[in-house]
């Protein structure tokens, strides 16, 4: 079951979107099957172009669990950009969520504005700005990456000098000049013992926790070179840059580093 964030009419619950068995079938499959970790052995054609992957997650919720397994699936593919940002709003149930951050909350809530969603729910995936579904829906994840394969975004180059400072190389996007450029940092690897709350009892694992995530202001589109400074970066093992159309709209750029 997915969960629906509290509104003011109340709490929504939505209704199964993939019968259990199922689930176990694709669960359990040989992992060349599915997201292969040897990107020539995959039966999904990821490309040359990267993809980002957002899946909105939380400790508190006890249908994440298996779409935090198959992010960390996607997340051994080269070019596939996955991001795991935990949200606030399950915190009442009984578990303070020890990756949540409010801009996870925001920038779920930012995605549900512009696609004028009714309401927002765990897990949700969200594919190059675009496609989103629950986040355990394997059939969902492999035609959204087939449709981010036939509209490849532009790579973004990043280096780095003593960690902090970064220099981001832009391409060229075209006459647009809306773009946002959004920096995530996280970390790689996450295991947390649940004393509480709906997944009480239970060892979770998490792949790319955001752990930073700020704005770096506009761009025109026009290729350039971008210098910012992370500060400190001891929880930080990675770093993704994207270019997103009106804030939360398509991505078009996207670029990872890691220390």
């Amino acid at each position: 079951m997915n969960k629906t964030a509290p509104n003011p009419i109340g709490t929504y619950f939505m209704i199964k979107n993939l019968l259990i068995t199922s689930f176990f079938i694709f669960l359990f499959m040989p992992a060349h099957k599915i997201y292969a970790q040897n990107a020539d052995q995959t039966d999904i054609n990821v490309g040359k172009a990267p993809i980002v992957v957002e899946l909105y997650t939380s400790q508190g919720c006890s249908s994440c669990p298996p779409a935090d397994k198959i992010l960390g699936q996607l997340a051994q593919h080269p070019r596939i950009f996955a991001l795991s940002c935990h949200v606030t709003y399950w915190d009442y149930l009984g578990w303070k969520d020890t990756l949540a951050h409010p801009f996870c909350t925001d920038r779920q809530t930012g995605y549900r504005k512009v696609k004028n969603a009714r309401n927002y729910y765990t897990p949700q995936m969200i594919i190059n700005g675009n496609d989103e579904f629950p986040g355990h829906r394997s059939g969902k994840i492999k035609a959204a990456i087939e449709r981010a394969n036939n509209n490849p975004i532009k790579p973004i180059s990043l280096s780095h000098k003593n960690k902090q400072t970064i220099v981001a190389g832009l391409p060229t996007l075209g006459a647009r000049s809306n773009y946002t450029l959004w920096v995530f940092g996280y970390k790689k690897h996450h295991n947390e013992n649940v004393q509480q709350g709906e997944n009480r009892n239970r060892k979770l694992q998490s792949t790319n926790s955001i752990h930073m995530l700020e704005s770096l202001g506009k761009w025109d589109g026009r290729q350039g070179m971008k210098r910012f400074d992370i500060g400190k970066t001891d929880d930080i093992d990675g770093l993704v840059v994207v270019a997103q159309i009106n804030g939360y709209g398509p991505i078009a750029a996207a670029g990872r580093i890691e220390f």
